[in-house]
């Protein structure tokens, strides 16, 4: 169980640093393009590239983002092809109950039908 909390965490954590990447770079990009139209970003080649390096990272942060999603389809998709095998085995166990059940609705008939056509004798 502890594996297990470990293993989310570090899962929480990287969702984190994604959705980190995600935001700051397009906060990067909206406040580059704020103080380029506003006069305050003068224009050094770095300076020019801004854009692009807020743009990597956030597709940076989408593309960890995505693989986590994708790993948590590929865990769904497992329990669910678990559930196809525990559904089966409920079919079949239910089979087996139903034919118990009528071997015993036959016991009871029988016996029904031995009380009935034969009433004790009086005394």
């Amino acid at each position: 169980m502890e594996k297990a909390q470990r293993i989310e965490k570090k899962n929480n954590s990287l969702k984190n640093f994604a959705t980190f990447l995600i935001w700051g770079g397009i906060i990067g990009i909206f406040l580059w393009a704020a103080g380029k139209s506003l006069g305050l970003i003068h224009s050094p080649a770095w300076v020019e590239m801004m854009p692009y390096f807020f743009g990597g990272g956030s597709l940076g942060g989408i593309a960890i983002y995505c693989g986590k999603v994708l790993n948590r389809l590929d865990r769904v998709e497992d329990d669910v092809k678990d559930i196809d095998n525990k559904v089966d085995e409920i079919v079949r166990d239910t089979s087996t109950i139903k034919a118990s059940i009528a071997a015993h609705e036959k016991q009871i008939i029988g016996l029904e039908r031995n009380t009935y056509d034969n009433p004790p004798k009086k005394a």
